[in-house]
């Protein structure tokens, strides 16, 4: 099975269990997308996951960033809206902005105050109708998974249930979004890329990445007190 696929099981989306939390409610309600004209990566979501969707201009943010140091990670801000379709939750990410965090290296990326300062200056002056939805970083070479220090970052920045990280190893191709499912991170089935396209052509993506399900790493535990 190809990473990027149309789709027929986007009709049960409209039976996932509703998605029931306080900050859900503040969500504006719109209308149910037409997942089955987007190209969609991985696998089909899972109940009670929110659903990911991101424009092509995204991923291409994304992935040029992504291609600047293939010995380094690197990272930024995911911006966009979240909105609910009777308690169903939607992410729509359609801006992706550069972060130079000086706490970075070949096996680890962490937002520092300088770098958050930065992003929020960025998406004021280039996207002020957009919000901060989420982050994203690679693991040049090494795999995606969130380690203990990206759930660290996720869980002390990234609160809300629709904000999500993504993983991109820029050398084997791969990518996976994670996000909050009952209040735990955990790796997301897949994403659908909203650039629409005709019945008679094959969808092609902005991305050649390989979208697949990974592993979250918990922090450990502290010693227990004699």
């Amino acid at each position: 099975m190809t990473s990027a696929s149309t789709s027929s099981s986007t009709t049960n989306l409209t039976k996932l269990p509703r998605v029931m939390h306080p900050e859900v409610a503040t969500l504006a309600q719109r209308p149910f997308p037409p997942l089955h004209h987007y190209i969609h990566h991985g696998q089909p979501a899972t109940t009670d996951e929110l659903i990911v969707l991101v424009s092509p201009e995204a991923l291409r943010q994304i992935d040029n960033h992504s291609q600047q140091d293939l010995t380094q990670e690197l990272g930024g801000g995911l911006l966009g809206t979240a909105y609910r379709h009777n308690g169903q939750v939607f992410v729509h990410i359609t801006a992706a902005l550069p972060v130079n965090s000086p706490d970075h290296g070949p096996i680890h990326f962490t937002f520092t105050a300088d770098a958050w300062r930065q992003l929020q200056q960025e998406r004021d002056a280039q996207y002020p109708a957009l919000e901060i939805v989420g982050w994203f970083h690679t693991h040049p070479d090494l795999g995606v998974f969130y380690s203990s220090d990206d759930v660290v970052v996720h869980s002390a920045a990234f609160t809300l249930p629709w904000h999500v990280g993504l993983v991109v190893d820029p050398v084997r191709q791969e990518a996976c979004f994670f996000g909050w499912v009952n209040g735990e991170l955990k790796a997301l089935g897949g994403f659908y890329e909203t650039a629409e396209f005709a019945h008679d052509t094959a969808p092609e993506s902005a991305v050649s990445w390989r979208t697949i399900t990974t592993t979250v790493h918990q922090p450990s535990p502290p010693p227990a007190h004699p």
